[in-house]
């Protein structure tokens, strides 16, 4: 007897016996004409068994890295142009000399066109001292076209929106 045959007559056995726990012995009764024997074929049972040792997810997990879609590598592209234009700016900022307290967000609305140069720069949120707002514009105006925009982005203008941060305290 092959370990699918066992199996197959351990799981027909099993059923059975659950079977008559839950729903009792049936009752003796006079066989009547119309009834029809009850058959369990158990030669077809379609019983798959495997007796290898168990895996790991990670061993189950196919062999071959999977190749980056065209989402995730824009997705990738646009992460690392914003993270590259923000250094670029925030090294072009404290031109304002030294002062003692320095401590506030700039916030700029900036179109980049496809070549990276900035079309428009617009102040939407200062910092609340007009020093260090004129200090970011122009670390803004200075990084103008130093990042240059991936063609991966497209050639339509992006419209970014930046914060300059300032937290120095001499």
């Amino acid at each position: 007897m092959t370990g699918n045959e066992r199996m197959a007559i351990a799981i027909a056995t099993s059923l059975a016996v659950h079977y008559f726990f839950a729903f009792g012995l049936p009752a003796a009764s006079a066989p009547t004409s119309d009834a029809q024997p009850m058959v369990i074929e158990l030669s077809h049972a379609d019983v798959d068994v495997s007796l290898a040792a168990p895996i790991t997810l990670e061993q189950a997990a196919p062999v071959e890295p999977q190749q980056p879609n065209a989402a995730d590598r824009r997705r990738t592209a646009l992460i690392q142009y914003l993270d590259q234009m923000s250094e670029t700016v925030h090294m072009h900022r404290m031109s304002i000399g030294h002062r003692r307290r320095l401590i506030g967000n700039a916030t700029f609305r900036i179109t980049v066109d496809a070549r990276g140069h900035f079309t428009d720069i617009a102040l939407t949120q200062g910092s609340g001292d007009t020093t260090l707002d004129a200090d970011a514009y122009r670390a803004v105006r200075e990084a103008d076209g130093l990042t240059p925009r991936p063609s991966l982005l497209g050639h339509a203008p992006m419209t970014v929106v930046l914060t300059v941060k300032y937290q120095y305290d001499w």
